[in-house]
């Protein structure tokens, strides 16, 4: 906020700047632009600093039970301290979910309190997330919230959750690999492991029979290039956990490689128009790029050659006089490229009406 929004010549003028640290603590840094009808000085930028304290301290911030098998109980402790020069007294504790539950005791060790949570034996198969709330009496931090994450799986998990496959068209891939193992109970068997997505193959191989198995996947020499998601399923002889899903990311590469991906021009204010600069570069000699467009009026586009057949800059530009709102386009790039004839950027960004309109 401007003490006065008239300064008069060799005049002074105050600029009062609230902050609202919410959940941030430690060291913050802020931007503040103030525009003007200064000819010389029509935009200064302003940099305000400071350090947030906590006033109730937490540790660990979050609490995470990690794995756990179906039917079984666990629990988790955190600590509740006063910040530097604060006091602080745990008047409750309260948490939103019906599986956990959460009670409190002073620490023998320090000055602060040690809060338990305890996982159900009844909670069910999944994720939970769930928000511990510890009510203080102390003025700058009446409660303080933890976030509390747990999953419940069967008595047969895999390791690592997700499988992540990334591929090079043209070279050897050694593929990924995921353990699935039987924590509780008796042996089981693999019958077969399927895919959504038909160019993934897999390969089971014992670590040990009928406890644990290793599942190498990999992607066929005909797979498209570019991201795609999917989900593979282990069919096991075992009556609870007859199917297991595991998510699939993969990640097909091809000759032509492009920085960034994804463009962003922030917030830009009529008026302006500022330049940003994508590079395509191939692993390949004899790359064309044939022509470059856009997908929104508001951006131009044009092709720079900086090592001919392999490196190209592709400089993009928005227009001075883009109307206000969202700035939400693509740049596409023409190529003489087989695998990847098309190469798209996403462009994000925002645009500011000029100060005084």
């Amino acid at each position: 906020m401007l003490s006065e929004k008239v300064i008069p010549p060799n005049g002074e003028g105050e600029v009062k700047v609230t902050y609202s640290s919410g959940k941030l603590k430690g060291e913050q840094s802020k931007s503040i632009t103030v525009h003007s009808d200064d000819p010389e000085h029509p935009r200064i930028s302003l940099t305000v600093k400071g350090s947030v304290k906590e006033a109730v301290v937490c540790r660990p911030e979050r609490l995470i039970f990690g794995k756990v098998v179906l039917g079984e109980s666990l629990t988790r402790q955190l600590t509740v301290t006063p910040g530097e020069g604060e006091k602080a007294e745990v008047k409750s504790v309260e948490i939103n979910s019906e599986y956990l539950t959460a009670d409190f005791s002073e620490s023998k060790e320090k000055d602060g309190y040690i809060v338990t949570v305890t996982l159900s034996p009844d909670a069910p198969r999944g994720p939970i997330y769930a928000e511990l709330r510890i009510n203080t009496d102390n003025e700058h931090a009446k409660q303080v919230t933890v976030s509390v994450m747990a999953t419940v799986t069967g008595e047969i998990v895999t390791t690592p959750d997700q499988v992540f496959l990334v591929m090079q068209i043209g070279e050897q891939d050694t593929g990924s690999v995921f353990l699935i193992e039987k924590v509780r109970g008796g042996a089981f068997k693999i019958s077969k492991v399927d895919t959504d997505l038909d160019y993934i193959t897999t390969e089971v191989q014992p670590v040990e029979e009928g406890r644990r198995y290793r599942v190498r996947v990999n992607a066929t020499a005909g797979a498209p290039v570019g991201r795609a998601s999917g989900t593979m399923t282990v069919h096991t002889d075992d009556v609870n956990d007859p199917k297991i899903d595991v998510p699939l990311s993969v990640v097909v590469r091809g000759n032509l490689n492009v920085v960034p991906e994804q463009l962003s021009f922030g917030l830009v204010t009529q008026g302006q128009s500022p330049v940003r600069t994508i590079r395509l570069m191939s692993r390949k000699e004899g790359l064309k790029v044939k022509k470059v467009e856009t997908s929104a009026d508001a951006l131009t586009a044009r092709v720079e050659t900086t090592e001919p057949g392999k490196n190209f800059q592709i400089i993009v530009s928005v227009d001075q006089n883009a109307p206000e709102g969202p700035l939400l386009g693509k740049v596409i790039i023409h190529t003489n490229d087989e695998l990847q004839p098309i190469v798209e950027v996403s462009i994000t960004g925002r645009i500011a009406a000029a100060p005084g309109t």
